[in-house]
């Protein structure tokens, strides 16, 4: 049902939809589902903290990206970020071109290949991706207090370098 991984359970409960009195069985929520829920809380969370900066979630993960990168590597290419963040190429590009309409980033053609497009935070990015990197600090210390932080990063992890087909 909608796709989510779950085993139903024989407790009936009712539940109206669009006004049509229905029966809905009660649940017992798989890891996948309770992933889900835990991701859509906490991405939620972050949107309301991000709005004080006036950009979204992953607008903060690709700047944060380009700053840690960047100390690495002078040059910061859409493609290293993609990989960096784990995210889709076509996304990143779509969201770069809209931190380049709000002048947190400047993206110029590579000299060394005429396909690749270098990704540089500008004074004002930087600013921004500081201020939001205090907010998410603070954010993340309130919201994570009761969570065993070692263990869950470790499954996180775990999850997060399987890889993508």
């Amino acid at each position: 049902m909608y796709g989510f991984y779950f085993f139903l359970d024989p407790v009936i409960l009712e539940a109206k939809f669009k006004g049509v009195a229905m029966t809905k069985a009660r649940w017992k929520k798989g890891l996948g589902f309770s992933l889900w829920q835990a991701s859509n809380t906490w991405q939620r969370a972050v949107g309301a903290v991000l709005k004080t900066c006036d950009i979204t979630h992953v607008q903060y993960m690709l700047l944060d990206g380009i700053y840690h990168l960047s100390r690495a590597d002078a040059r910061v290419t859409q493609i290293c970020l993609a990989e960096y963040t784990h995210s889709d190429m076509m996304m990143v590009s779509k969201v770069l071109r809209t931190l380049v309409k709000k002048s947190l980033v400047l993206r110029a053609d590579d000299r060394n290949d005429s396909r690749a497009k270098i990704v540089i935070l500008t004074k004002t990015g930087r600013s921004t991706l500081e201020k939001a990197q205090k907010i998410m600090a603070e954010f993340e210390t309130q919201f994570f207090a009761e969570v065993p932080a070692d263990a869950m990063l470790q499954s996180l992890d775990a999850i997060g370098e399987k890889p993508q087909e």
